[in-house]
């Protein structure tokens, strides 16, 4: 009898502990999950190309290894970024090493390894791209430059681009104003690029002048002016990331009501699927675009102008098409070189102001 109890007990504690085990497991498995979402949005937020990332996972025992394969040009913006990720999401141990990032959260380890972006599509888009546009058609292309303020350098590049290219300024950065005061020399549109939470908040920041989904009404009224004040006039504005706040109705309404004050052109620069933004500017009786396309996700001459081609296809359905890039170099240079030939395909390269609604 004594035996018998002992081996009852022995399997008892077999069965306990194999169901831990599958416990265990289960909850790593969901926290994986989750791990995978947040770093979803992260990519989204920071707008790397879903192309550029390769994922695995690796199952050992009850421990979970998840990783991820990046391309990257800017492995050091990337490694930085990562790093804030994962403290925000309590990893451990978090270590860098020939552009390889790790760390460990309980039984789960993660790794980034960056690699250079090998992007090798070399198709001459240029060739083929809007040939069936009506010659009596009237066709036109604006384009945002996001994320100016940071190099002046690049900012005298966009500068002498001959076409009225719109300069989004982030505000509050080193050279935010005279960024604004180079624009305004050539005569391009000068923006507000207007920082917004994301919905990887907060491994994700917007930055200086950022406005939340918790930021009070009263608040808001002096980010706005604050931010403002740091570039001077301005001709209108869009956000800066917004995944986040772009869908919320009401605070969409306080930040544009606010804006008014300053500018009535509003752009989305549709940063979510679910955004509300470009229908609360038309309640509000402003002037509204929306984006229709980002042309350097990744950060590639080839890629860049395969897209900035690509984007043209939508005048196949209307008449005017907003495109944004950002200030880079390889951007700049492909503007520079590609524009010239664009405005020889019956397309007219404008002014924002002419293309919102």
């Amino acid at each position: 009898m004594l035996i018998l109890l002992i081996i009852l007990i022995t399997v008892n504690i077999k069965v306990s502990k194999v169901k831990q085990d599958i416990s265990r497991v289960e909850k790593n498995l969901t926290n994986v999950e989750n791990i995978k979402k947040n770093l979803k949005a992260f990519f989204f937020d920071l707008e790397i190309d879903k192309s550029l990332i390769q994922q695995s996972v690796v199952k050992n025992g009850s421990s979970i290894v998840l990783i991820y394969k990046i391309n990257s040009n800017n492995s050091d913006t990337l490694l930085y970024n990562l790093t804030n990720f994962l403290k925000h999401n309590n990893f451990q141990s978090i270590s860098i090493k020939n552009d390889i990032i790790s760390a460990k959260k309980g039984d789960i380890l993660i790794q980034f390894k960056i690699n250079k972006n090998p992007y090798t599509h070399t198709n001459d888009y240029s060739k083929n791209t809007n040939q069936n546009l009506k010659h009596n058609s009237k066709k036109m292309l604006a384009i945002i430059i996001d994320d100016c303020g940071n190099n002046l350098k690049l900012a005298k590049k966009l500068a002498n681009i001959p076409y009225p290219i719109t300069f989004s300024i982030i505000p509050h950065l080193k050279y935010s104003k005279e960024t604004a005061e180079i624009a305004r020399k050539f005569n391009k549109p000068v923006f507000l690029h207007l920082p917004m939470q994301p919905k990887s908040y907060p491994s994700t920041d917007p930055g200086m002048g950022a406005i939340y989904l918790n930021t009070p009404k009263s608040l808001i009224k002096i980010i706005i002016k604050k931010n403002v004040e740091s570039i001077g006039k301005i001709d209108g504005a869009n956000n800066h990331m917004g995944s986040a706040l772009t869908e919320s109705r009401e605070k969409m309404f306080e930040v544009l009501n606010e804006l008014k004050n300053y500018t009535d052109i509003f752009v989305d620069s549709h940063t979510s699927s679910k955004t509300v933004a470009y229908n609360v500017c038309k309640k509000l009786n402003m002037r509204c675009g929306l984006n229709n396309k980002f042309i350097d996700n990744i950060d590639d001459k080839n890629s860049i102008k395969e897209i900035l081609y690509k984007s043209l296809s939508l005048f196949q359905k209307q008449d005017k098409v907003i495109i944004i890039g950002h200030l880079k170099e390889n951007t700049i240079e492909v503007l520079s070189e590609e524009l010239p030939k664009i405005s020889k395909k019956n397309i007219k390269i404008t002014n924002i102001l002419e293309v919102v609604n």
